[in-house]
């Protein structure tokens, strides 16, 4: 089975942003943008563990401030026989991020 991890975490492969925010909040946009686009595979044994990196960026678009934001990445691999795990994280994970799940971290970013 091979291992896909995340190199640089900053994203990943699929996330999901949720606000606490209630009427007349700001209107939050976010970017997910992959850190490179070359990946090389090579023949099945060994096997090769692939890094990736996402840097995520978001913000307000609108008038109002946005309190409680809170970010959840969930990495998952399109081959169901692959593995997802976050490489080192206390190293590339920012301070405001926690790992939940092997594949999952959630960052509480605030206002």
């Amino acid at each position: 089975m091979r291992n896909l991890r995340l190199l640089t975490v900053v994203g990943s492969l699929a996330c999901g942003f949720a606000s606490s925010a209630l009427a007349g909040a700001g209107s939050l946009n976010a970017t997910m943008t992959p850190l490179g686009t070359n990946v090389t595979y090579s023949i099945a044994s060994p096997v090769m563990d692939t890094y990736v990196g996402y840097a995520i960026t978001f913000g307000n678009t609108g008038g109002n401030t946005i309190n409680n934001i809170s970010l959840t990445v969930t990495a998952r691999a399109t081959d169901g026989a692959e593995s997802v795990v976050l490489f080192n994280e206390s190293q590339y994970l920012p301070s405001v991020c926690t790992k939940t799940a092997p594949n999952v971290f959630t960052c509480n970013v605030g206002q």
